[in-house]
């Protein structure tokens, strides 16, 4: 409204107001740091998607959530940086335990490649439905660790 004061605001209110607004430098700061949120990011750290997903119940969307698109003329593509990184490090883990005969699971592979649990005892890529993947050994691998593991709903539910 650029500055006028609404009907239903009081006069001394939209005064104190108005005030904060014009010599508050930690309001200006603020208000810089939102509008700049607003617009996604500076043009030197773009916010970037994650997943790329359609109208679907939970359940189908827990099945089909993935990092790739599928686009007209470029085929399969990765969303961001991150997961073609995490890709290609994977197929790099594939080919050499196939060359060296190793007998390691895709999801061991997979749980190598990215490090296994962070910080927040989730695994990059898959979050908290890693146990959809790992079943028991997520659980007993974050026994041996200095980590709290709590199972999901689903989980709970199932056991």
């Amino acid at each position: 409204m650029k500055g006028s004061r609404p009907s239903w605001l009081s006069a001394e209110l939209h005064k104190q107001m108005m005030d904060i607004v014009s010599n508050d430098p930690t309001y200006k700061d603020r208000s810089a740091q939102n509008q700049k949120n607003r617009r996604g990011g500076s043009m030197e750290n773009p916010v970037r998607g994650t997943h790329f997903q359609g109208s679907l119940v939970a359940t189908q969307h827990a099945k089909r959530m993935t990092h790739y698109k599928e686009l007209p003329g470029k085929g399969t593509v990765p969303v961001n940086p991150t997961a073609q990184q995490i890709a290609e490090s994977y197929q790099k883990r594939l080919e050499a335990a196939i060359t060296q005969r190793t007998q390691k699971s895709p999801n061991d592979l997979y749980w190598e490649t990215v490090g296994g649990l962070n910080k927040k005892g989730r695994v990059k890529g898959l979050g908290e439905s890693a146990d959809m993947y790992y079943g028991s050994q997520i659980v007993r691998r974050l026994s041996t660790s200095s980590m709290r593991y709590t199972p999901s709903l689903v989980s709970q539910m199932q056991d």
